[in-house]
């Protein structure tokens, strides 16, 4: 049997750029408090006040950001093998996606982040978690044809 083993290309994207902003923002939390408080700016449009029980939570936050990046880079280098993983990643997005909007406020009122960021951001990971979903569609389509 031949198989052909090529990866769809719409998990390919999204766990790429996936694993970049992990792996990215990952190490920013851990290394730099400044560099911590600029990702959350510019990501999130967060306005954090980084004190000495903060900068704990964020380097504990950097360093499950950064080991869940290279769990992605995995992902994508063989979907096939670690196929399964991906499931954990869309119940991980979807969590993720119910949580923000279910926390709007309270992101609005203690973080000032304007409603329009919260918006942007809730949508950017609306659009990652369905490129995902559509990513391991296409995987299970393919596997599907392969094993007939």
């Amino acid at each position: 049997m031949n198989i052909n083993y090529k990866k769809p290309f719409t998990l390919k994207l999204v766990l790429f750029y996936s694993s970049l902003l992990h792996i990215i923002g990952g190490l920013m939390f851990l290394y730099n408090n400044d560099l911590a408080k600029l990702y959350g700016e510019v990501i999130f449009g967060m306005n954090i006040e980084i004190n000495p029980q903060m900068q704990y939570l964020v380097k504990m936050l950097g360093l499950y950001s950064f080991l869940i990046g290279i769990i992605i880079i995995f992902v994508f280098i063989n979907p096939y093998k670690y196929n399964n993983f991906i499931w954990v990643l869309i119940l991980l997005y979807s969590y993720r996606f119910i949580f923000s909007i279910l926390s709007f406020d309270f992101m609005h009122t203690n973080f000032k982040i304007s409603y329009f960021n919260l918006y942007l951001a809730t949508s950017i990971l609306a659009l990652s978690l369905i490129l995902l979903i559509i990513g391991k569609v296409q995987l299970i389509e393919r596997t599907n044809k392969l094993n007939a």
